[in-house]
Order: C-alpha cells, then sequence, then structure tokens
C-alpha cells in the first residue's frame, strides 16, 4: 500500500495539510481524493488493515475544520471505495464492554453549550467500534447503551441540537471520555 500526498499546504508549524491523495495497491491506482484536505503526520493514521484476500482497509484522517473525521476506505477487486466515515478514534483499542474484541470509540462532531447561562448542552454521541481484523466495525449495542448512561435517553446514533439536553449530561459525558482514555492504549492497531 503506499500513499501519495501532494500540494501540502503548511498552516503552522505543526499542521501541514494535503489538498490531494492517491493510493496504490499492488502498484495499481485504486482511489484518488482531491476534495478533501488530509492530514498524515500526526496521531496513527493512515492506519491498514489487510484482510487476507488481497485487500484492505485504510482509515484515512480528513481535516474537517470542526473535528477531523476518518475516511474508511475499502480496497478489493483493484478498487478503492470509500465505505464509511468514522470518528478520529480517542485513543487505541481497549476493552470498553464485556466481549473479546477490543473497541475504539470517537464523536463525529463537537459539542455545544447553550442558554444564557450554559444550561443546556446537544446531544452528541461518542460512537464504539470492535476493532475486527479487517478494520473498525459499529458497535451499535455498546454505543446504544452508552449514551443512556449519559444521556438518560436514546435519540439516535447522530448529533442533534434538538431537543436541548441539560448541561448536567456534560459530567457523565466528561466521565465517559475519562473512562476511555483510562482503558485505552495506543496505537490503533
Amino acid at each position: 500500500m503506499v500513499l501519495r500526498l501532494g500540494r501540502p499546504e503548511v498552516l503552522d508549524s505543526a499542521l501541514t495539510l494535503y489538498s490531494h491523495l492517491q493510493v496504490l495497491h499492488a502498484g495499481q491506482l485504486v482511489y484518488q481524493d482531491s476534495a478533501n484536505e488530509y492530514e498524515a503526520a500526526r496521531r496513527p493514521y493512515p492506519t491498514t488493515f489487510a484482510d487476507g484476500t488481497r485487500g484492505a482497509t485504510v482509515l484515512l484522517e480528513v481535516n474537517n475544520r470542526d473535528l477531523n473525521l476518518l475516511l474508511q476506505l475499502r480496497i478489493s477487486n483493484g478498487r478503492g471505495t470509500v465505505t464509511d466515515t468514522l470518528p478520529v478514534f480517542i485513543t487505541g483499542a481497549a476493552q470498553l464492554d464485556d466481549d473479546a474484541p477490543l473497541e475504539l470509540a470517537g464523536m463525529l462532531t463537537s459539542n455545544e453549550v447553550g442558554g444564557d447561562r450554559g444550561e443546556y448542552t446537544t446531544y452528541n454521541p461518542i460512537c464504539y467500534y470492535e476493532l475486527t481484523a479487517a478494520g473498525p466495525v459499529f458497535d451499535a449495542k455498546l454505543t446504544e447503551r452508552r449514551i443512556r448512561t449519559i444521556y438518560g435517553q436514546f435519540l439516535g446514533f447522530r448529533f442533534r441540537s434538538e431537543p436541548a439536553m441539560p448541561a448536567s449530561t456534560n459530567e457523565a459525558y466528561a466521565a465517559e471520555l475519562a473512562r476511555i482514555r483510562k482503558a485505552g492504549r495506543s496505537p490503533v492497531n
């Protein structure tokens, strides 16, 4: 697997963005993108998972200006296809539930606080993924269970600004982030 990054834009001494990406697999161009800006110098990304069938899954970090995201690129039969958008994970793989596979966790957007005295916040679920040999797989059961622990209710797997959540849920949210960080290890694989 070879990644070619072109057109660097140095924003400061710690951040360089690349506006053109090419992915080569077995010497063949399987994916290219010039619509997103990619980061490649920090965290454990890009990360590759070989699936044993001459294919692979690659996680590529996209600078989203608000909160970075990962594109999950599936490579098979000489082609690369973006199969999902994932959060940049809070930490490396960790045992976050009671089953054998390790999990990864992250959020797809930032929390917002509102009200005259900051008495409300948004519904911003932390999403959990089981780490498999072929890459991360969304764990809906664990995600829903942890969302209910934080918010006391389940309103789906995506960010919502309405209904507003009481700011008191920020304490449970912070406690869950601390639990994930404490359990985690790095790098992703």
